[in-house]
């Protein structure tokens, strides 16, 4: 079955038993239709670079690629990670201008201890709570102040 296909088939059935089919209530945390099979699409995220330490264009490298993953299933998240990576102070203003879902912080936070897999040493800037529950926007803010100094 489709992603909303469910929510129709609920609507007809409440609405042939008497009910009215707006009374169907729909998550509202839930992937935006489409939006799972532009994740299938998108397929891993890239790999951290595992270097000991990398160098900062490594790491640049690696959010770029991050951020055209993103893309592909949510352009809100990927237009966060660009300001993000340019003030990291801003974190919250950014993300009033770029809201996305919990579960798409959760599902990119997900994606992102994937991509950490090889590289030993980025896991060790995470606490066991946010390893355990991660957050893009938290793995990213730690990224981001370690090996994006400010100005």
């Amino acid at each position: 079955m489709l992603p909303g296909h469910a929510i129709k088939v609920l609507a007809a059935a409440i609405e042939v038993a008497g009910g009215s089919p707006g009374s169907v209530a729909v998550v509202s945390d839930a992937p935006a239709p489409g939006e799972v099979e532009s994740r299938r699409l998108a397929g891993p995220p890239p790999s951290f670079p595992s270097d000991i330490t990398p160098s900062r264009s490594k790491v640049e490298s690696w959010w770029a690629q991050f951020i055209a993953w993103s893309r592909v299933w949510s352009e809100n998240v990927a237009n966060y990670l660009v300001e993000l990576g340019v003030d990291v102070n801003k974190s919250k203003v950014i993300y009033e201008r770029f809201k996305f879902t919990q579960e798409q912080n959760n599902f990119a936070g997900n994606k992102l201890m994937q991509a950490f897999e090889k590289s030993e040493q980025v896991m060790y800037l995470y606490n066991r709570q946010q390893k355990n529950k991660p957050t893009m926007m938290t793995l990213m803010t730690v990224i981001a102040l370690t090996h994006f100094p400010q100005s």
